[in-house]
């Protein structure tokens, strides 16, 4: 009976050892259950503020795209990452609403954000009014100082979702570890249980570190980008691949993964991925790499890369992520540019404010007759009349300065010893500090000029030979009329003929300089502008 009492008491001990044990490890699992769901709440805030950001880095590439080319399409690129940006930001407070912290954090940024967009705006009115120039200045001094306090900001919200992730971390890792306590400290009559708990949580555990570490991961590779994203180990295999590097390469994420990164590398092209991820090892990212890949189709296309690395919790590089953008189009536009440089009949330069030209077009070799590497060779002073040199080095300082060159003249000397008249529009490159500069050859309009100015002398010379006429005799060398003295026009064969024995010459007219020969020489610049454009 007293063998039976303490049976029973036993098993009530247990029983209620058993219950407590099972309340504790309940209310610890729902601990693990809830430390989970805001981890997995803080990864949601970090995945949106990483969109955010992205959303602002694309604002900003396609008003510079657009400043730089003109092209519409780059507008509405803009327009699209700014409404992101837009419904990133209340998807952030949304998110954030039990945060009063971060609150204020987004209440700071939201002001900065509309002034860059504003700013970006501007520019945008301002390259779609022609203004290219103030449209890069406005970015240049404006958007620059503004994009390195938006920085601030969002980097103050992610360290503090960092901060909370971190504390949320070890928050289920102390849970998980009182659960592991109360189930090793059970009696003898739960071991079963116990071990089955165990087993459970740290099976649990085990998917919550490599979650985290995968969420990790993907917040880096940004799935949302319109770029492709593509992670991959330090040895090149494939490890994910988005919607985006579907549609670039051809692949499907099925077929790629696990494969090596050569795949994409065309025959024959020399593989410079192994050297770059060395690079990444080493701690350096890579921006703008541009190189050549082949599609799933063999069709071959021009790519730009930002490689960055992937570390772990203590800080190794453990992977790495690469954004890739197709430039196949930029690219064909760019050689169409070369070619356009190449085979223009205008001599096309750049210079440095130095004094010596960086590259010249093929029409300055048949206009002087030098090699493009002797001129490139010595300063362009040396090969400009002396009479014009003075001239000349003051206009480069104007441009130097800022200023806009338009129609200035000079004479440039021939290999032969001879000297060619050039017509010059030039500009400077304000970030680059690079002159960029069309001239065209005036030579044969400067002759026309000389000799129209003799031709006046000449019939000033022969005025004076002039027998039976008195005075002034108005004589128009284009249209070839003279005024009488009841104020007609005659030609001037009949009219010299019938009252002189003078020679007769030829000049021009103010009427006919008006009405036939200025307008010649502007429809000539119109024509020179838009072969220059």
């Amino acid at each position: 009976m007293v063998a039976q009492k303490g049976l029973i008491g036993g098993f009530v001990i247990a029983i209620a050892f058993i219950i407590a044990l099972a309340a504790t490890t309940w209310l610890g699992a729902q601990r693990v259950i809830s430390d989970d769901e805001w981890i997995a709440h803080t990864h949601e805030v970090l995945k949106d503020i990483n969109r955010f950001e992205s959303s602002v880095f694309e604002a900003e590439s396609s008003v510079h795209a657009y400043v730089i080319t003109g092209d519409p399409k780059f507008v509405e690129d803009f327009n699209t990452a700014a409404t992101s940006i837009s419904s990133n930001l209340e998807s952030a407070r949304h998110l954030t609403s039990n945060n009063p912290a971060q609150q204020q954090r987004l209440d700071r940024l939201a002001p900065t954000i509309e002034k860059k967009l504003a700013v970006m705006k501007d520019a945008i009115a301002l390259r779609q009014r022609g203004d290219s120039t103030a449209a890069t200045r406005l970015i240049q001094e404006q958007s620059q100082t503004i994009k390195v306090e938006i920085r601030q900001r969002i980097e103050e919200i992610k360290q503090a979702e960092s901060q909370l992730l971190n504390a949320r971390l070890a928050s289920a890792e102390t849970s998980v570890s009182r659960v592991l306590f109360a189930l090793v400290t059970g009696h003898v009559l739960s071991i079963a249980l116990l071990i089955f708990v165990f087993y459970i949580l740290n099976r649990s555990l085990t998917t919550l570190r490599k979650t985290v570490e995968l969420k990790s991961h993907l917040a880096d590779l940004v799935e949302s980008s319109n770029d492709a994203i593509i992670g991959a180990t330090l040895d090149g295999t494939i490890t994910s691949w988005n919607k985006s590097a579907e549609r670039l390469y051809g692949y499907t994420a099925s077929e790629i993964i696990g494969r090596s990164h050569a795949i994409l590398v065309p025959p024959g092209q020399p593989d410079e991925i192994p050297q770059l991820h060395e690079r990444i090892k080493r701690g350096e990212q890579i921006d703008n790499y541009e190189t050549v890949r082949v599609r799933k189709d063999g069709q071959k296309i021009s790519v730009s890369i930002v490689i960055s690395s992937v570390k772990d919790e203590n800080g190794n590089v453990i992977s790495c992520s690469a954004i890739t953008r197709d430039i196949t189009e930029r690219k064909l536009i760019e050689k169409e540019r070369e070619r356009f440089f190449t085979i223009s009949l205008d001599m096309l330069c750049v210079a440095d404010t130095d004094g010596y030209f960086i590259r010249l077009n093929p029409a300055w070799e048949k206009k002087l007759g030098f090699t493009i590497e002797e001129l490139l060779s010595k300063p362009y002073l040396d090969f400009i009349h002396p009479d014009d040199r003075k001239r000349t080095l003051a206009e480069a300082n104007k441009i130097a300065a800022g200023d806009v060159t338009i129609a200035f003249e000079n004479r440039y000397r021939c290999k032969d010893g001879s000297y060619k008249w050039f017509l010059w529009n030039a500009i400077l490159d304000h970030e680059n500090q690079l002159i960029y500069a069309v001239a065209r050859d005036i030579t044969e309009r400067k002759l026309v000029e000389s000799e129209r100015e003799a031709l006046i002398s000449e019939l000033k010379d022969a005025l004076t030979n002039v027998k039976v006429l008195r005075g002034l005799l108005p004589i128009c060398s284009y249209c070839k009329s003279v005024r009488d003295d009841k104020n007609y026009w005659k030609r001037v064969e009949d009219y010299i003929t019938e009252h002189s024995e003078a020679l007769l010459t030829h000049g021009i007219c103010p009427k006919c300089y008006e009405e036939i020969v200025k307008p010649q020489i502007k429809e000539a610049k119109r024509k020179q502008s838009g072969n220059n454009s």
